[in-house]
């Protein structure tokens, strides 16, 4: 006999993971299915990066708690566990199609804070979904890999 669920997450990438992680811990049945034979390796380019430390971007800011390994967006309430390797980033900048140069943070002044100056850090993605993986299975989230919707 098949089961039923109250809940179908398609795609395990960050936002996949979360909303099983989400479903589950309120006790909603979930199958989260994801195209990959392996969910949490890595296929594709990526910057691998969260940017928005120091201040408010998509009405959210990003922490990372490093003692207890976990990140976290307060606004919208939710935290993962990270428990892999990660630098800080204390500045970037781009270049727009014109040639501007846009700088965020004072890379200099920054590193001086520390932990406290950074504007981003960059992590290991696979890390991070096998932290997901982890998170979602405690969640009782049936997870269905090598699958094709």
């Amino acid at each position: 006999m098949a089961k039923r669920y109250d809940m179908i997450v398609v795609g395990a990438g960050p936002a996949g993971f979360l909303a099983a992680k989400a479903a589950g811990g309120n006790r909603l049945d979930v199958a989260l299915l994801e195209r990959k034979p392996d969910p949490t390796q890595l296929t594709r380019a990526c910057g691998q990066s969260l940017i928005s430390m120091n201040e408010y971007f998509f009405k959210d800011i990003v922490g990372y708690n490093a003692r207890d390994k976990w990140l976290f967006f307060p606004v919208y309430g939710f935290s993962f566990k990270y428990d892999g390797p990660y630098q800080n980033i204390y500045s970037r900048q781009t270049y727009t199609a014109n040639g501007h140069k846009v700088q965020a943070g004072d890379g200099k002044e920054q590193r001086k804070n520390g932990d406290h100056g950074r504007i981003g850090l960059t992590f290991d993605k696979e890390i991070l979904f096998q932290c997901l993986l982890e998170e979602v299975k405690a969640c009782c989230v049936d997870v269905f890999s090598g699958i094709n919707v």
